[in-house]
C-alpha cells in the first residue's frame, strides 16, 4: 500500500477493517486516544477485582444467587458488583443513573423539553441521580 492511501483506496490484500485499524494507529492523535481508552479499560478491569474492605463476601454471594435483579446489575458492572469492588462503587451508580435519565426522556414531557434545550442539563441530572444512587 502506498503512503497516503486509505483503507477505501486499497486493492486486494488486507481486509478493510484491518487496514482501517492500521490507518488509525498511523495517526498520532488517534493512536494516543485509542491507547488511552485501552489503558483505562485495563485499569478498570484491575480495579474490578479489588474488593471493598469489610464486606462479607459469603453474604454477597448468597444475595447474588437469591436475587436475579442484583445478578442482572452485576452483569452490567462487568462482574464488579460480585466482588463489591472499588470500581463498581465509583462508576456503576453514575452509569445506571445516566441510563435511567436517557430512558425517562421520551416518557416525561418535562424532561423531553429540558433535553431539547441542551444536553448539559440532562447530564447534570444524571450525575445528581448517580450521587443519590451511590448514597443508597
Amino acid at each position: 500500500m502506498r503512503v497516503g492511501q486509505t483503507a477505501a483506496e486499497q486493492g486486494p490484500g488486507r481486509p478493510a477493517l484491518i487496514q482501517a485499524m492500521v490507518d488509525a494507529f498511523r495517526t498520532p492523535d488517534l493512536r494516543g486516544r485509542i491507547l488511552f481508552v485501552l489503558a483505562m479499560l485495563l485499569v478498570f478491569r484491575v480495579l474490578a477485582h479489588v474488593p471493598v474492605p469489610g464486606v462479607d463476601r459469603a453474604a454477597l454471594g448468597n444475595l447474588m444467587q437469591g436475587n436475579n435483579l442484583v445478578a442482572f446489575f452485576d452483569l452490567f458492572s462487568g462482574g464488579g458488583l460480585r466482588n463489591l469492588s472499588i470500581a463498581a462503587l465509583g462508576v456503576f451508580p453514575y452509569i445506571t443513573a445516566s441510563i435511567v435519565v436517557q430512558v425517562l426522556i421520551p416518557v416525561l414531557p418535562q424532561l423531553s423539553a429540558i433535553a431539547k434545550e441542551g444536553d448539559k442539563i440532562v447530564i447534570t441530572d444524571g450525575a445528581r441521580l448517580g450521587l443519590g444512587d451511590a448514597i443508597i
